[in-house]
């Protein structure tokens, strides 16, 4: 193959800088390519599917063929093997409850402060909260999840919410379910700067610096953490007065838009502060 063949056009280009640090991931977790482009496949009939449906068309074999590349009797296979629902709320319903909780003023002290709540009938306050957020889970199961999960817990007066963030440590598929939804908008984000030229764009900033010692990562970690939970309470206090489901003055107004913000670092961790293999 010669030189001019390895040439890659802009359109490549772009897709290979998109795909660099998941082929990377898939590397260093033992991922082949042929779990790749299994896992490929499947996901470009779902993403044509979503959008056909976007659209407003009507789906089938032959228009998801055209629109993805792939031979109509593979496509078939994959919808026959993977009949899943994909449509699925932006939350949990048990980080909904807790957002709920800490907003809505009917759930809340003057002073902004979650309340502790009623809870053991089915006319309580914390089942009225479940409610708010969904009327197909039960509020003891709601109650159970949110115990398990170390975010509430009982006392004489009622129950009261102990942790105002909703985490996802020790679940593998959420874990990386909000990594997938963090990229997409990502991605959305950057596509529609580019492609569209918005009014107002959407915020991306990143910053970087390659040349920290080793000894003050600890510290750093602990910073961005404490930090990036304050800027996003505050995120939270500013966008939940335009929320229609906590706020029911707002009510007669269209709503539906979506926000979504998210913040992370990452600080490459040492040998030496890596815990050890057990």
């Amino acid at each position: 193959m010669t030189s001019d063949q390895n040439q890659l056009s802009p359109r490549e280009e772009v897709l290979r800088k998109l795909l660099r640090p998941i082929i990377q991931f898939c590397i260093r977790r033992s991922y082949s390519m042929q779990d790749l482009t299994h896992i490929a496949k499947i996901v470009f009939v779902e993403a044509a599917e979503d959008e056909i449906i976007r659209e407003g068309g009507k789906v089938n074999a032959s228009r998801l063929s055209v629109l993805t590349g792939i031979r109509r009797v593979d496509v078939t296979n994959i919808h026959r093997r993977n009949p899943q629902d994909r449509k699925k709320d932006p939350q949990t319903v048990s980080s909904r409850i807790v957002l709920q909780w800490r907003h809505d003023q009917s759930f809340t002290t003057k002073a902004g402060k979650p309340r502790v709540l009623t809870y053991k009938t089915d006319d309580s306050e914390f089942a009225d909260l479940v409610r708010q957020v969904s009327t197909h889970i039960h509020p003891g199961a709601a109650l159970y999840d949110l115990q398990r999960l170390g975010y509430v817990e009982e006392t004489p007066r009622g129950v009261r919410l102990v942790k105002q963030l909703y985490t996802t440590r020790g679940d593998l598929q959420k874990a990386f379910e909000i990594a997938s939804d963090d990229m997409t908008s990502l991605i959305d984000a950057v596509d529609e700067t580019f492609y569209e030229d918005p009014e107002v764009n959407n915020l991306h900033i990143r910053t970087v610096y390659d040349n920290i010692i080793v000894e003050s990562l600890p510290k750093i970690r602990k910073w961005m953490i404490r930090e990036g939970k304050e800027f996003h309470k505050k995120a939270r206090d500013f966008l939940s007065q335009f929320d229609k489901d906590i706020n029911r003055e707002l009510e007669g107004k269209d709503g539906g838009a979506e926000v979504s913000l998210t913040a992370f670092s990452y600080t490459p961790l040492t040998d030496e502060m890596k815990k050890p293999e057990e």
